[in-house]
């Protein structure tokens, strides 16, 4: 309870991110730093639809799939969201199998064998 209140604390005093070029992820400490997608540059075209700059896609490493962006990057944390069960479940253990954390945006994936992915990622010593 203690860690709690002083984690909410901490985050009363930041300031909020209004409606201007703040980016959400920035505020909470959080950088993208690789994406994968089957098509690198349709990715990268979504990032300018979305408002990122030129600067801040060209700092971004860009991947073939999800396999490559595991073993050719050294993100932390590892966010699959492909809706596909299959190749879902593929990427969260490979990303738990080489120590990276995994958020799991797949529920497809998460229902077919979210318990088995969780007890992996235990014994892995990653969330």
């Amino acid at each position: 309870a203690a860690d709690r209140a002083i984690l909410l604390d901490a985050r009363s005093k930041r300031v909020r991110p209004g409606l201007d070029d703040k980016v959400l992820a920035d505020w909470n400490g959080l950088t993208v730093a690789a994406i994968a997608d089957l098509d690198p540059e349709r990715a990268r075209e979504n990032c300018r639809t979305v408002g990122w700059d030129a600067d801040r896609i060209t700092a971004t490493a860009f991947f073939g799939s999800g396999a490559d962006l595991i073993a050719g990057s050294d993100v932390e944390v590892v966010i699959e969201a492909t809706g596909h069960p299959i190749a879902g479940s593929d990427h969260a253990m490979a990303a738990i199998n080489a120590g990276r954390h995994v958020v799991m945006g797949n529920v497809e994936a998460d229902a077919l064998c979210g318990p088995a992915l969780a007890a992996l990622a235990r014994d892995a010593g990653v969330v």
